[in-house]
């Protein structure tokens, strides 16, 4: 994104389901802030879909795979859809997406084939800027129609508040979660935060658990300062770099910021 501050990575974000070996191993695959699974959406109203679609796009993107039973968050099995189930499927998707989300962000709907029949994975990608609303049926004597605002939280969907919808509108800090989601979870530990203490810089090593909420625009981390650890929950604004770096990850940090005393001396760049 041009003047965010933030360096682009090649890397996705989530991992788009197009072909059957992208599937998600059966007995072993959870449900993910990133992944829905759904037995079908052949009965299901527009809207039950564009929430689903729009609650990945509100957060950092995701794959809603339609034709996949889960028990406990688990991937039970497959159970695949009919062609013309399937053909179904794709039609609500994309109609719900246009009808009922707004904006309608972008996807990439796929039938895979599976078992015998057809897995849908509805791929979804992160909006930034702006919260993607869906539209609710009119209200009747009052509107003609509203509008909700679902956001993924693990493996559910939650609704921003009046009060919570700026801060979807902030696109270099929901840029700078969707760089830090995209760090490689083999690599999190390999973190190399940049800072300022008085007129040098200095760096502290640190590990990314993962955790980041694009309602509070706080990502969470593990930072060592000598022999101690802290917990530390980086404000998103504070991020200005994030960008692979000799077998490590980098992470520069702009001020100003508060570390309630927990690292003295730090000063960002």
């Amino acid at each position: 994104m041009a003047g965010s501050g933030v360096t682009s990575l090649a890397l996705p974000l989530f991992n788009a389901i197009r072909r059957p070996a992208d599937l998600p191993t059966v007995g072993t695959a959870y449900e993910r802030e990133y992944l829905d699974f759904k037995t079908t959406y052949v009965r299901s109203s527009t809207y039950e879909i564009a929430k689903d679609v729009a609650a990945f796009a509100n957060v950092l993107g995701g794959v809603v795979l339609v034709g996949a039973e889960e028990e406990n968050d688990r991937l039970k099995g497959y159970v695949p859809l009919t062609r013309a189930d399937a053909d179904k499927v794709m039609r609500l998707a994309n109609g719900a997406v246009k009808d009922r989300c707004s904006p309608a962000p972008p996807c990439e709907i796929e039938p895979i084939e599976c078992d015998g029949g057809i897995v849908v994975a509805i791929n979804v990608h992160a909006v930034a800027g702006q919260p993607v609303g869906v539209k609710v049926p009119k209200v009747r004597g009052v509107s003609e129609f509203a509008f909700t605002f679902p956001v993924r939280v693990r493996t559910g969907t939650d609704y921003l508040r009046p009060d919570q919808l700026a801060s979807l509108m902030l696109p270099e800090q929901k840029h700078a979660a969707i760089c830090l989601a995209a760090i490689p979870e083999k690599d999190r530990t390999s973190i190399r935060f940049e800072y300022r203490v008085g007129t040098s810089e200095a760096t502290n090593p640190g590990t990314f658990t993962g955790e980041i909420d694009v309602r509070t625009l706080l990502a969470k981390f593990d930072v060592k300062n000598g022999n101690q650890v802290f917990a530390l929950d980086l404000p998103l604004q504070a991020i200005k770099v994030v960008q692979p770096l000799g077998g490590t990850w980098r992470i520069s940090l702009r001020g100003p910021l508060t570390f309630h005393g927990l690292i003295a001396g730090w000063q960002p760049l």
